[in-house]
């Protein structure tokens, strides 16, 4: 390898070290975006101990919605069917953990962490169906969503409800710092999610890894 290639490398890497040892911090609080739906916004307050360890605590919420429509074949040489569906849920989470620093090349941008949470979700669900009189721009398409007239009957089911959600996380994430007090946060998690809605008597469980990423601000600086 050629040795200048060498000296910028070293260089490099000297930089990203010498740029983790300012000074250090009692808080700090960060605005984070996930990939996991239910919990796209965060925002994270942590605690640093005089050891390597933070109390972190965080609140997050997010939402997520589904739906589909379909219809039948014509019946009775004139009518038609149409039913649309759709499905929604705001959920709210509030977590507590624990990150540990880690001391790769002799910095500690690097942590590892295990949170526990509770959440609450509130969920709706619609389902309408109609029937049309056909007309005749029907007749070579009767399979399109168009070219029917007005609804001759309809019904609409609306369902509101609840959930309540908690969950077990493993994390690790590092933080680059790019000022005394800013520093760029990015994180992968694997959680580990119990669901229990008041209408049925059984718990759910799902497994949801997540990438997440955001900005910090430090303050509160240690004598």
């Amino acid at each position: 390898m050629n040795f200048k290639i060498i000296q910028r490398i070293s260089l490099l890497l000297f930089i990203f070290v010498s740029s983790s040892s300012f000074a250090q911090y009692k808080y700090d609080i960060g605005l984070r975006v996930s990939s996991y739906e239910m919990e796209q916004f965060q925002l994270e307050g942590r605690f640093h101990l005089d050891n390597p360890y933070s109390i972190v605590v965080t609140f997050a919420t997010g939402s997520r919605g589904s739906g589909n429509s379909w219809q039948t074949p014509i019946y009775s040489d004139s009518l038609i069917d149409i039913t649309n569906s759709y499905f929604s849920a705001m959920n709210t989470t509030l977590k507590i953990g624990l990150q540990r620093k880690l001391g790769f090349l002799a910095s500690d941008v690097f942590y590892a962490g295990a949170t526990f949470g509770i959440g609450f979700e509130q969920q709706r669900s619609s389902h309408h169906t109609a029937t049309y009189a056909v007309v005749d721009s029907m007749d070579l398409h009767p399979f399109l969503y168009y070219g029917y007239g007005e609804a001759i009957s309809s019904s609409v089911n609306l369902t509101k409800s609840s959930a309540i959600n908690a969950q077990l996380a493993l994390s690790f994430g590092m933080d680059v710092p790019i000022t005394k007090r800013f520093s760029i946060n990015a994180e992968v998690s694997w959680a580990t999610i119990f669901d229990k809605s008041p209408n049925y008597s059984t718990i759910s469980m799902g497994f949801f890894p997540s990438v997440s990423g955001g900005l910090r601000y430090s303050f509160g600086k240690r004598e």
